[in-house]
């Protein structure tokens, strides 16, 4: 299993800001609970042209939650429905709204970090994980899941290998697939 990344090589300029007046509380796309029939229309400001936006199919944002692509969100509806819900979203660009991408909220929840193996800071007075700094992954804890949110740290996303593997053949642009094992800031 791998973490689901906004891929690095994106260009700053494409990061999208949410526009929290408009949009609920972003923090309720990280409990990996369905967050439907509690939302308005998520928004998101990207100071670039809408164009911009067409080279990529997962666009890099400031609320930790994926925003893809029409055709990606077709790809993630067939390898794993159960997993994941759609939400519209809109991204206001310098010259143009754009409503092809769709939020990504990850309903199923698993508990992928091994807590014994693997070295973390909690938020003060909590057992909250705030950062890791060495993760070591639970073989399987996936199981049939194509994307899973972790329930220790609700910022990662755990991806299958077929996943990784399906959206590679399909040329998707704009995420990497991080072995656990490359976290280490020791």
């Amino acid at each position: 299993m791998y973490l689901w990344r906004t891929a690095d090589y994106l260009p700053d300029e494409l990061v999208g800001e949410l526009d929290r007046e408009s949009t609920p509380d972003r923090f309720v796309f990280l409990r990996g609970e369905s967050a439907k029939d509690r939302l308005g229309f998520p928004t998101f400001k990207c100071p670039v042209p809408s164009h911009n936006l067409a080279r990529f199919d997962v666009l890099p944002n400031n609320a930790m939650v994926p925003v893809v692509s029409s055709r990606l969100a077709e790809l993630l509806r067939q390898q794993c429905p159960d997993d994941v819900e759609f939400i519209p979203t809109k991204i206001v660009c310098v010259d143009r709204d754009v409503t092809d991408y769709v939020l990504v909220n990850i309903v199923a929840l698993i508990g992928g970090i091994d807590l014994t193996e693997s070295r973390y800071v909690c938020i003060t007075g909590t057992t909250k994980i705030r950062k890791v700094l060495r993760l070591v992954s639970i073989p399987g804890a996936l199981g049939a899941h194509g994307l899973a949110r972790d329930s220790y740290y609700g910022r990662y996303v755990w991806a299958s290998a077929d996943l990784r593997s399906y959206l590679e053949m399909n040329a998707i642009r704009g995420v990497d697939f991080v072995d656990p094992a490359c976290i280490d800031e020791q």
